[in-house]
């Protein structure tokens, strides 16, 4: 997931993880130290990706066309998931 970072610095959405990989991503934040997970998102994606636990809360939902914010973000991650990995899973 951080490769999407990496591969797509300047992407207009933010990118929105599966379940799975999000608890891989809560995981990682609170598994070894904040400083580790630091460095690993310095080496891999150039700067620190901040996790936005908020994103897609109430306040994002139901925008009246039936989507909400997070379900076009979480959209657009699982294009350019194809589009880099060739995996649609």
């Amino acid at each position: 997931f951080l490769e999407l970072f990496r591969r797509y610095p300047n992407h207009f959405f933010k990118l929105v993880p599966t379940y799975e990989i999000d608890l891989l991503w809560h995981t990682h934040m609170t598994g070894g130290t904040m400083h580790d997970y630091c460095t690993d998102c310095e080496r891999i994606c150039g700067k620190v990706i901040d996790h936005d636990d908020d994103y897609g809360s109430s306040r994002d939902r139901g925008r009246g066309g039936g989507t909400s914010v997070l379900d076009d973000a979480f959209e657009y991650t699982a294009t350019l998931w194809l589009s880099a990995f060739n995996d649609d899973t």
